[in-house]
């Protein structure tokens, strides 16, 4: 650590340097000692961040002081172990790194925030759970290790489109709403890891058109809504692993009001569909036409309202289910197992 600043406000932009708050000079200093800023109440149903409007000023950071603390340089030098970690604040003003390159992790628990925007921005890690945020923009993001958003609520659409995730994507447990819209967009993501949608509530179409996924994609439980369009689209879609569409271990199955879609998608191991509940009446369910699976698929106890296809699809085990769907025409070495 340098002499000439000893400590992190030495180093202060002139904006701040007048007019610092307690809550903001309470993050400096757990900053530079590389531990949490906790700002939650004391009585636990006072930190639910959907009700960060009764919050008083000892819990509300500046968007724009947490910007300069987080991408600026000196600051990394003054900070072990590196990490800007929050608790329970409120974030005032729009959260803006765009083409910007944080200097070390960012995590931010059950806060509330605005508007983020990572767009083309590099970071080693970023976690943002349970917090309440209207919208995320993270188009071309580039990280090191994982992105995690569990448990997040949102009232605008979330953007990884064109991402590079260098661990795990983590959405388990969100809830995305914008209704009629895009609630989730990922195409084009690169992900090491593995991709989380276990428990996801989401209103407005999920997307991962040509996503590349390293690993598995989990959507144990998840609940796609956009009736009268497509829930869940994974049109182009390339996981090296499974791809799990299931129940969870109580025997919540994944359900989905409205399209699913994995047309000319391409899955390294098995599909699961266990238990799942597809509705698009009038519509096709779920779409999987020139499907390419090397392993099997998992349809037992699935219901559906609407098509279920797999056209010229190519899977290289066995399809099972339960109940007879139609429009199933299958490439592969034997014919689909289907139990009455």
């Amino acid at each position: 650590m340098s002499e000439q600043f000893p400590n992190l406000s030495d180093l202060l932009p002139e904006k701040f340097k007048s007019n610092l708050t307690e809550a903001e000079k309470k993050l400096l200093a757990a900053t530079q000692l590389g531990v949490e800023a906790n700002y939650s109440s004391e009585v636990e149903e006072a930190n639910n961040p959907a009700c960060a409007s009764t919050w008083g000023n000892d819990r509300i950071l500046r968007a724009d002081f947490i910007r300069w603390l987080c991408i600026d340089k000196k600051c990394a030098d003054f900070i072990d172990p590196k990490v800007v970690l929050i608790i329970g604040a409120k974030i005032s003003g729009a959260l803006d790194f765009m083409s910007c390159s944080l200097q070390m992790p960012l995590a931010m628990i059950r806060c509330s925030l605005e508007n983020i925007d990572f767009t083309n921005a590099s970071a080693n890690a970023i976690l943002l759970y349970q917090s309440v945020v209207k919208s995320i923009t993270a188009s071309a993001l580039n990280t090191k290790g994982r992105v995690s958003i569990e448990g997040i609520s949102t009232t605008g659409r979330v953007e990884l489109m064109a991402a590079n995730i260098g661990g795990d994507l983590i959405a388990a447990r969100a809830i995305l709403k914008n209704k009629g819209g895009k609630a989730f967009s990922a195409d084009g993501l690169t992900t090491k890891g593995n991709v989380y949608l276990d428990g996801v509530s989401a209103e407005g179409e999920v997307r991962f058109l040509s996503a590349n996924i390293g690993a598995n994609l989990y959507a144990h439980g998840a609940n796609f809504k956009n009736e009268g369009g497509c829930a869940f689209n994974a049109d182009g879609l390339s996981a090296k692993g499974n791809v799990y569409l299931d129940r969870t271990p109580d025997g919540i199955g994944m359900t989905a009001e409205g399209e699913v879609r994995f047309l000319g998608a391409n899955i390294g191991a098995n599909l699961y569909a266990h238990g799942a509940i597809l509705k698009n009446k009038d519509g096709n369910a779920f779409s999987a036409d020139n499907l390419s699976i090397k392993g099997n698929v998992f349809l037992e106890d699935a219901t559906a309202e609407g098509e279920v296809r797999f056209l010229s699809a190519s899977v290289g085990g066995d399809l099972i289910a339960n109940r007879r769907f139609s429009k199933i025409n299958l490439v592969m070495p034997s014919e689909p197992i289907v139990y009455p």
